[in-house]
C-alpha cells in the first residue's frame, strides 16, 4: 500500500484493503474501471454520489477520505494531546513528498518502538 497522503492514495489503499481489483471495485460502485483509474490516479475527484455510496458500502470516514485527517465528533484541535498538536503543527512545514517520506520512515520502524 502506499502512504495515504493524497484522496486517490486513500482510495487506492481501500480497494486493495477490500481486496478488490479495479473492474471489481468499479462495478460494486456502479462506475466504470476508467472512473476508478483515473480517482486513483488523481486526474479526476471523485463527486459527492460516489463518496456517499463508498460511505454506505464501507463506512468509510469521509474525513480522513478527503481530508486525511480523522476528525472525531465533539474533538476539536485544542482537545488533541501536547504531542498530536505538535505532529500536526510541523505537517505544515514539509511538501507532499517531505510527508511522505516521514510516513514512510515511521511505517518502517519496528512494531516495538511504536508501543
Amino acid at each position: 500500500m502506499k502512504p495515504d497522503v493524497s484522496l486517490g492514495n486513500r482510495l487506492r489503499n481501500i480497494r486493495i484493503a477490500e481486496d478488490k481489483t479495479q473492474k471489481e471495485f468499479a462495478d460494486i460502485l456502479g462506475v466504470s474501471i476508467n472512473t476508478i483509474s483515473n480517482y486513483e490516479s488523481e486526474k479526476r475527484s471523485p463527486d459527492c454520489a460516489f463518496l456517499e455510496k463508498l460511505y454506505g458500502l464501507y463506512e468509510v470516514d469521509l474525513n480522513w477520505l478527503v481530508a486525511g485527517a480523522y476528525i472525531y465528533p465533539n474533538k476539536s484541535v485544542k482537545d488533541l494531546t501536547p504531542v498530536e498538536q505538535q505532529l500536526l503543527s510541523l505537517s505544515g512545514l514539509y511538501d507532499e513528498q517531505g510527508l511522505v517520506n516521514i510516513i514512510e520512515l515511521l511505517q518502517s520502524l519496528p512494531s516495538h518502538l511504536s508501543n
